[in-house]
């Protein structure tokens, strides 16, 4: 058996988690305390005979200068935590090869592990259990089978009796001593607000049909939580939808926020589609 620190388990089991963590989310993870006692501990998993990690690295952002590495379970990651941690393996989260695509995802794909790390630091701090928190980067099916369904992303919602669909950055369930929750994620980088729109109309359109509740044999209604990068961006969003009748009869179903905001409150400074200030759920 390889003997680990209890540091190192923790990198391990929250990348069986959340599946790619950069060094500052495992930071705010509390994983440890200091950057410089993270390096080696990621280093050691890293350049074994059979590493544990992989990292992906990337080339410079012309705007944000060096992006950091990504970390990764590795094969020989996964079977440790199997044989040694009593995981199933269905229930690590791992990535099966690495998308040359990533680095035009590389912040929208951040930003919602961002928020997963944030929802969960708050389900843990009230006794709340996340019942589930399914990712579009998270795949079921087989490419290259004839028999099983072709690979997908896991949010993926069919809307109009499957002649269109959505797929949702994020959907998940949690559980209060009350009652349950659900929710699909949609998180924006950038500028484009007739692109988010188009998007947020395709969510009207599942809240109209029942889905994803029907999809998850959720009894109530859903909601929407809308992340963005930047502020501007979002206030001219929410103008938008005011002035929209088709979301008229849905102010209470989304919810909106900043990655910034996020970070330093998850609960509390939400905004409805009036820009009211709510808190989340």
């Amino acid at each position: 058996m390889i003997y680990l620190s209890e540091s190192k388990l923790k990198i391990l089991e929250s990348l069986a988690k959340y599946k790619f963590l950069t060094t500052k989310q495992m930071l705010r993870l509390g994983i440890v305390k200091y950057r410089t006692n993270l390096v080696p501990l990621l280093k050691d998993l890293r350049e074994r005979h059979r590493p544990l990690i992989a990292k992906i690295s990337f080339a410079v952002h012309p705007k944000y200068g060096r992006l950091e590495d990504v970390y990764y379970l590795t094969k020989w990651g996964v079977k440790f935590l199997v044989e040694n941690l009593d995981y199933e393996k269905e229930n690590i989260r791992y990535p099966i090869g690495t998308s040359s695509l990533f680095f035009r995802d590389y912040f929208h794909r951040l930003f919602t592990i961002d928020f997963h790390i944030e929802y969960e630091k708050w389900a843990n701090e009230n006794d709340y259990e996340v019942l589930f928190f399914h990712t579009y980067f998270d795949k079921v099916g087989a490419n290259r089978s004839k028999t099983k369904k072709r690979l997908e992303a896991l949010t993926k919602i069919e809307l109009n009796d499957g002649k269109d669909y959505i797929i949702a950055d994020a959907i998940s369930m949690f559980q209060t001593p009350k009652r349950k929750y659900l929710f699909s994620l949609e998180v924006y980088n950038g500028k484009d607000t007739k692109r988010i729109i188009k998007q947020l109309k395709k969510h009207i359109i599942a809240l109209s049909e029942g889905k994803p509740s029907l999809q998850y044999n959720f009894k109530r209604g859903s909601k929407v939580i809308v992340l963005f990068e930047l502020e501007n961006t979002m206030k001219a969003v929410i103008e938008r939808l005011n002035q929209d009748e088709d979301f008229e009869e849905f102010e209470n179903y989304f919810l909106f926020k900043t990655v910034g905001k996020l970070k330093e409150t998850f609960f509390n400074q939400w905004f409805n589609i009036k820009f009211k200030e709510i808190t989340f759920f």
